[in-house]
């Protein structure tokens, strides 16, 4: 179970509220010359798997392209696999006249959906009808002997297959969820992920500790965030998904600014500084490799009891 945190980022906000001293300013003012560092970035920044599967408009097409390297074990492939199908586990039980009267629903003047839940569904529908419309059996079949029963488990199968080929992103995912493993397999899996190095594992940290209130992330998750940043995400104002959705019609989000900003924007200027400084550290921890002293988040969905003698 992957945690409850917004799909997208919140909208837009700025606090007027006072910081103590002249050199809490100067760090908040360091902060925001970074942050519009990344929204300007020139050149190619290298786009993470999930960047990747936003960006694309036709997820069928998008899996059947990578299944031939997803069957021969690349982990990325099969990672990326996991996210198109999670992406439209709406679609995946459907058939074609279904799912035209669910988008006719959706979108129909009885609709409750907001203007910006409309459009989000408008882009989902889309991106993911191909799996209601084409058989997409081969997806499960490819799989050979593990192939699940059911089609809503075929996404997780692909995850487990990333997990054995060691791609970071799926193993720091797993070692977030309530499963089977006990803590001294999750940290295993938690410190080889962030010694990789690899972006989206510091992404995957962002999304497990974002807390509960639903537009304000946690101080620790926009540290995270900008560990992500710096290790190479993209966190351009147009990076692919990202500012589209922070800065929705509903939202008060200037032009200049990226994803990261509608984030850091949605935190009160003090805990902007315990963000601030709680990215440093963890730079400092990860060249130091003092993993077991990061600020991992716990796992997150329904307890699984382990077996200690496991």
């Amino acid at each position: 179970m992957r945690p409850t945190y917004p799909s997208f980022p919140p909208p837009y906000q700025s606090s007027s509220a006072p910081i103590g001293s002249e050199a809490e300013v100067a760090v908040l003012e360091r902060a925001e010359r970074e942050i519009a560092d990344f929204a300007a970035a020139g050149g190619a920044r290298q786009l993470a798997a999930r960047q990747q599967v936003l960006q694309s408009d036709d997820l069928f097409q998008f899996v059947a392209v990578l299944l031939p390297a997803a069957v021969a074990g690349d982990g990325l492939a099969q990672y990326q696999i996991y996210l198109a199908l999670d992406a439209c586990r709406t679609f995946l039980g459907l058939d074609p006249d279904t799912a035209l009267r669910t988008n006719e629903r959706m979108l129909g003047v009885e609709s409750d959906l907001s203007p910006v839940e409309r459009a989000q569904w408008e882009v989902e529908y889309q991106r993911c009808l191909g799996f209601a419309i084409e058989d997409w059996s081969f997806v499960s079949v490819a799989l050979g002997p593990d192939q699940p029963g059911a089609r809503n488990e075929v996404a997780s199968v692909w995850f487990e297959r990333s997990v054995q080929a060691g791609f970071p992103p799926a193993l720091v995912e797993q070692a977030l969820r309530h499963n089977l493993l006990n803590p001294a397999e999750r940290r295993q899996r938690l410190e080889q992920a962030v010694a990789s190095g690899n972006q989206e594992v510091f992404w995957v940290l962002f999304e497990f500790s974002y807390g509960e209130h639903p537009t304000r992330p946690s101080a620790t998750a926009v540290a995270w965030l900008f560990v992500a940043c710096r290790a190479g995400l993209d966190c351009r104002r147009d990076a692919a998904g990202f500012h589209t959705a922070a800065c929705s019609p509903e939202s008060d989000c200037p032009a200049d600014r990226s994803a990261l900003h509608a984030y850091w924007n949605a935190l009160a200027p003090a805990a902007r500084l315990r963000a601030y400084d709680e990215a440093g550290r963890i730079g400092r921890l990860l060249a130091l490799r003092r993993y077991a002293s990061l600020p991992f988040p716990a796992p997150v969905g329904p307890a699984v009891p382990h077996d200690p003698d496991q």
